[in-house]
């Protein structure tokens, strides 16, 4: 055992741990709306560990997904209390958070997923009553492409994941989202529960949703 259990604090909730070069980045809801993290040092466990929070952002509404951005940075994408925009920044391993936000709805799950090389992610939400969207962002925030439709689906996604192939198609990197319906949406007939799926490339062009599976959900 390289370190006994440690409390992250009586309020914290929802952890996620990125791995960038030399730390390990730890994010945590810390209190009613707000998103932290702290770095911890594996040749310093003990006092890293025990370090204090560093505030990401203070108006976090439950959803938030956090990816590798590169050997030097994590990105991290958050649903806000007021939900006609949402939050994303990059964190350093300092940490060192550089945040902005967009002026986009993300009314439930988000999903972000960087390219291999860490340049370029994909932004995956879902907007009330209408469907689900993606954003293609470069890594200092500038757009590339902004609410590219995915699926006009109206019933609320609980969860989300995505990720980027690692080789082109057409000379573009294309990004795989998918995500499943409430299980209240469906009632009683989970049959009906579908995961669907779509990708978005980094010129903004999608392709066609589809249902990737049934019977089954997203964990994360």
């Amino acid at each position: 055992v390289l370190l006994a259990p440690l409390s992250m604090g009586a309020s914290t909730s929802r952890p996620r741990l990125v791995t960038i070069t030399n730390k390990i980045l730890l994010f945590c809801q810390t209190a009613a709306n707000t998103l932290s993290v702290k770095a911890i040092d594996p040749d310093d466990l003990a006092t890293s560990a025990a370090a204090a929070w560093t505030s990401v952002d203070t108006v976090l509404s439950t959803y938030y997904d956090v990816k590798k951005l590169n050997s030097t940075k994590a990105v991290v994408v958050w649903r806000r209390t007021t939900t006609t925009s949402y939050g994303m920044a990059t964190v350093t391993e300092t940490p060192t958070v550089s945040a902005t936000t967009k002026a986009a709805t993300s009314s439930a799950a988000m999903a972000v997923a960087p390219t291999v090389a860490g340049t370029k992610f994909a932004v995956i939400r879902w907007k009330t009553a209408d469907g689900v969207y993606a954003d293609v962002w470069n890594e200092d925030f500038s757009g590339i492409a902004a609410s590219v439709l995915l699926q006009a689906n109206t019933t609320q996604q609980e969860h989300m994941t995505a990720a980027f192939r690692s080789t082109t198609d057409a000379s573009e990197y294309r990004c795989y989202a998918y995500w499943h319906e409430a299980p209240s949406a469906s009632g009683s007939s989970y049959s009906a529960f579908p995961t669907n799926y779509n990708w978005i490339n980094t010129a903004g062009t999608a392709g066609t949703a589809g249902i990737f599976t049934r019977h089954a959900c997203l964990a994360s």
